[in-house]
């Protein structure tokens, strides 16, 4: 099976998946797939892209809510962005509830802060959908015009379209796998006893 064929088969798929993470990469490849004929942009990559999102942040906000600072306790190298976004919760909670996805690093520990404050469950679902809907269109939106940026420079794009589609997963994941690393690294980090002592 080529490269393409993989794509139009399982690329919503992968766009789901990825999203459930900070799927930035994911969703500038979809926005790219859409652009080559591969994908469609409206709806199907942008609503893999929302609902991934969405589920996403909605399910860090029920945990926030539920388990939010026993969490904390056994992860305190959280404590201070969630410290950080609840400080600005006071100030923008609308425009945070929906803009929390678009800061790196953010979106996930910053929604269960969200759970764990007074903040109602149906109002943060309707503005986290409103939310997952924006980032999912801005992002696919500008790996569409990246693609048609890379068509007018490169002029013949075929050539190289198969490299890129493959450059954007593997970007993708070695994106979720840094992620992962460097969250884990410091949560060992604030549990150094030697640490301390140093």
């Amino acid at each position: 099976m080529t490269v393409e064929a993989l794509v139009q088969h399982y690329g919503y798929a992968i766009i789901l998946l990825g999203s459930l993470g900070e799927g930035q990469p994911i969703m500038l490849f979809g926005g790219f797939a859409a652009h080559r004929g591969h994908l469609e942009l409206v709806p199907w990559v942008i609503l893999a892209g929302a609902v991934g999102n969405f589920l996403a942040l909605q399910i860090w906000f029920l945990v926030g809510r539920k388990f939010g600072q026993p969490l904390i306790e056994r992860r305190p190298n959280w404590a201070s962005r969630v410290q950080k976004v609840q400080g600005w919760l006071e100030q923008y909670e609308l425009l945070l509830i929906i803009g929390i996805r678009f800061i790196a690093g953010m979106s996930g520990v910053g929604s269960l802060a969200i759970g764990m404050t007074q903040v109602g469950i149906v109002r943060f679902t309707v503005l986290n959908g409103l939310g997952a809907v924006l980032w999912a269109t801005t992002l696919a939106v500008a790996g569409y015009l990246l693609g048609s940026l890379l068509e007018v420079v490169l002029q013949d794009l075929e050539t190289v379209e198969k490299p890129l589609l493959i450059g954007f997963v593997v970007l993708a994941v070695i994106w979720v796998v840094y992620r992962h690393l460097r969250t884990d690294r410091a949560g060992r980090q604030a549990n150094d006893p030697a640490r301390d002592r140093g």
